[in-house]
């Protein structure tokens, strides 16, 4: 009997924590229905983002396309009106030719009028030979386009218009640390006063470009003057961050509209400021010789680099991150060395 009663009590017992785990994996599976209608709309928005960006680029091609449309129609303009010039002038010289011809007929029984007339033909035969033969010379009627095939080359080597990545809901953002660190050099020969790399960034094909405050020059492009303005732009967020050396980073939505403003016991003296491309907000410390990382809501995630000794990071000025290799480039006042971090 007793034994009975405990079979039927573990039989209960063992039906509720059955039905309770229906229940939950009920909702678990409910909610990969959720998370697939959610994945659904995200590829949609994905495939309608490189769609907007292929018209884009469709329209900035067409643009410049255009643009060289123009050109050939200006130099056909301008060719075709200096040859309908010359075809008046020679006109004009064939009609002086004729007039010339015929008073030479009409002189025919004086012999001193016949004289004045030929004398004059010579001189006006002279004169047209003289044009005849630099007009021909100076004759231009041939138009031509020159194709600009490294622009075709590099579009012809990309794999894709952009990057796709995928990013959880409330996805938890780590802080980086530092892997390694390389000086990179930027001075060059003919450099007559010390650097002051004073800003620096990445180009679309990942190549560092730096700005010398005292050489005025943009390393690599020699002779382009650059007065940087710190300000990153987070484009999945789109959020704008502007540096402002005494109020922290001001934080702006797409449209300009202020957001926040983040302040840090960490930072002083606010400098330069990027973003990775994952939410994550890079802030130099000029004053406080660091590189301090917040999440893209602003909340601080912690100090990614440091230099106790300010010897390694001095008075660093402006900042940059290369997105696929995790690089974190930093420029520092009155120095030709930028430091590459090397982040995991």
């Amino acid at each position: 009997m007793i034994n009975s009663l405990i079979n039927l009590l573990n039989c209960k017992q063992i039906q509720k924590r059955l039905q309770d785990l229906m229940v939950s994996m009920t909702t678990l599976i409910d909610s990969k229905d959720v998370l697939l209608a959610r994945l659904r709309e995200a590829k949609n928005e994905a495939i309608e983002k490189v769609t907007n960006f292929q018209k884009a680029l469709e329209s900035a091609i067409e643009k410049v396309a255009e643009m060289s449309r123009k050109e050939v129609e200006d130099m056909h303009k301008k060719i075709e009106e200096e040859i309908l010039h010359d075809k008046t002038d020679l006109k004009n010289a064939e009609d002086v030719l004729q007039i010339t011809r015929e008073k030479l007929n009409r002189a025919e029984g004086n012999r001193a009028q016949r004289f004045v007339c030929t004398k004059i033909a010579e001189r006006k035969m002279k004169d047209t030979e003289n044009e005849m033969t630099g007009r021909k010379l100076n004759d231009s009627t041939e138009i031509t386009f020159i194709p600009n095939h490294s622009l075709l080359g590099f579009i012809n080597g990309l794999h894709s218009i952009g990057e796709v990545a995928s990013k959880s809901p409330g996805q938890k953002v780590d802080l980086y640390k530092v892997k390694g660190r390389k000086e990179i050099n930027t001075r060059l020969t003919n450099d007559g006063t010390l650097d002051y790399s004073n800003g620096c960034c990445l180009t679309y094909d990942n190549h560092l470009l730096v700005t010398d405050c005292n050489s005025q020059k943009l390393k690599h492009n020699a002779g382009k003057k650059l007065f940087s303005r710190h300000v990153a732009f987070n484009k999945s967020g789109n959020r704008m961050y502007v540096s402002d050396w005494y109020e922290g980073i001001v934080c702006f939505d797409g449209e300009g509209n202020y957001l926040s403003t983040i302040h840090d016991s960490d930072l002083d003296g606010v400098d330069g400021v990027c973003v990775d491309g994952r939410g994550n907000i890079f802030v130099v410390g000029y004053k406080s010789h660091n590189v301090v990382q917040f999440s893209e809501n602003g909340k601080k995630i912690g100090v990614v680099v440091k230099d106790q000794d300010v010897r390694v990071l001095w008075r660093p000025h402006t900042v940059c991150f290369h997105q696929k290799l995790n690089r974190l480039f930093v420029t520092m006042e009155r120095s030709n060395v930028v430091n590459m971090f090397q982040l995991e």
